[in-house]
């Protein structure tokens, strides 16, 4: 089927703008897409001289939007008549939270939510990150190769679980252990196939083993809010009028959930990917200005954002900006793709922090960064997140003394089911100065 015959809503009259492609029963591209999206996008969108064009992905007609002045627009005011296509699948994973929940009720959910997420109340929060990046410097083994990216979404984790969860690395160590294994085997679930079955020779599916851990953990969480609850919680007590316990449990399993480690660890082993940039930026203690900081992470989380984007499904026959979208097509905004969009970012596959210096460019912003996503499912804990990252890197470029790489040296990336290198760079460094001013031996 040549979808340039006929607008989608199959009115042949209309006079809506038709994106190109092939939606026929054996066109379906999703290999080529899963093995690598960024190529694939590129590589449609040179084809077809558009970046919104139509493609058979998962064996549906999908309406494909790499262009970012159109993935704004379709995050910021389309969400009312889609779904998030994940929901039909996985919503049993992660339960009734933020994540699957239509417009209406994400945007109750967002003023619950992002007050708590505001500065004031991490204060003290991170005084507690610093701490623990303080502990772990002491016990990091400097002697062996270190990989990065385990260890910042292992401590992302350990944090959040602080945060929401009320946990303290030494005194809950052993809960701790057991939460993030569980947490693990919860996340695994995502990469399977949404069934519980059991065969004689394998044993219980990914799927139904993610489920076993799901509740595990969600009797960790419960146990928490009985006996020793978070000041996070203790706020949200406060200051909630619309979700029920069970919904507390399922938002608190998302906060603590491998997700959101994962996108840490992932931008902050990018940044360790580009510590040419960045070396000589540092004073002799280590410090860097805040705004080559800001500009670094904004420009490492365009060019490689730890979601590559997102699939919604269409509840009603509607539109998106110039198009027809009919009832259950699905619609896969990429933000990986939009991030490169040359109309927006010039030179969108160079690595240039400075394109956001408001001297640069006095039109760009931080809104142009739709990494985080944008609109009722943007995510609540965006400026909490940054400031975790922000932490991070601070904490890392003071206390270590690493060999830059080179500027032609990335290594190839892993896009699925959280971007990052595919085989991180192992760094061997050297200490710069402790937390405590002391060089560690």
């Amino acid at each position: 089927m040549s979808v340039k015959e006929k607008c989608m809503c199959g009115n042949k009259k209309c006079d809506s703008k038709v994106a190109p492609g092939n939606t026929g029963m054996f066109s379906d591209k999703s290999l080529k897409f899963y093995e690598d999206p960024l190529t694939f996008i590129q590589a449609q969108t040179e084809t077809y001289n558009t970046r919104v064009f139509m493609a058979r992905l998962a064996l549906k007609p999908t309406l494909v939007i790499a262009d970012h002045a159109l993935v704004a627009h379709f995050l910021e005011s389309c969400s009312a008549d889609f779904h998030n296509g994940l929901r039909d699948n996985f919503s049993e994973l992660f339960g009734d939270s933020i994540l699957f929940a239509d417009e209406e009720k994400a945007l109750q959910l967002r003023e619950v939510l992002m007050p708590l997420f505001d500065q004031k109340y991490f204060s003290n929060s991170s005084e507690n990150l610093k701490i623990l990046l303080e502990d772990w410097y002491s016990d990091l083994d400097l002697s062996n190769e270190i990989n990065f990216y385990e260890e910042f979404k292992n401590l992302a984790l350990i944090y959040n679980l602080e945060v929401f969860l009320g946990l303290n690395h030494k005194d809950d160590l052993e809960l701790m252990r057991d939460y993030m294994s569980s947490s693990k085997e919860h996340w695994h679930g995502v990469l399977s196939l949404p069934f519980h079955i059991s065969l004689p020779v394998w044993g219980n599916t990914g799927y139904s083993r993610a489920m076993d851990a799901k509740g595990r953990l969600q009797t960790i969480i419960r146990e928490r809010l009985r006996t020793n609850s978070s000041a996070f919680v203790d706020q949200l007590n406060d200051n909630n009028n619309i979700m029920q316990e069970e919904s507390v449990c399922d938002h608190l399993l998302l906060f603590t959930c491998a997700l959101i480690p994962k996108a840490v660890g992932a931008i902050l082993s990018v940044v360790l990917e580009v510590s040419w940039y960045w070396t000589p930026l540092l004073d002799a203690a280590g410090n860097i200005h805040n705004d080559h900081l800001e500009h670094m992470l904004l420009e490492v989380t365009r060019l490689y954002p730890p979601f590559i984007g997102g699939i919604r499904v269409a509840d009603v026959d509607t539109r998106v900006g110039e198009y027809h979208v009919r009832k259950g097509t699905t619609v896969h905004f990429s933000l990986l793709g939009c991030m490169r969009d040359p109309a927006r970012f010039p030179d969108p596959d160079t690595f240039r922090p400075e394109r956001w210096s408001k001297k640069a460019d006095p039109l760009l912003g931080r809104e142009d960064m739709l990494g985080f996503g944008s609109g009722a499912h943007a995510c609540v804990g965006r400026s909490f997140s940054w400031e975790i990252i922000k932490e991070m890197t601070r904490f890392t470029m003071k206390t270590f003394s690493l060999n830059p790489t080179l500027p032609d040296s990335f290594p190839k990336v892993k896009f699925l089911p959280c971007l990052r290198p595919l085989t991180p760079t192992l760094f061997k460094p050297s200490p710069r100065i402790n937390p405590s001013n002391q060089t560690k031996e």
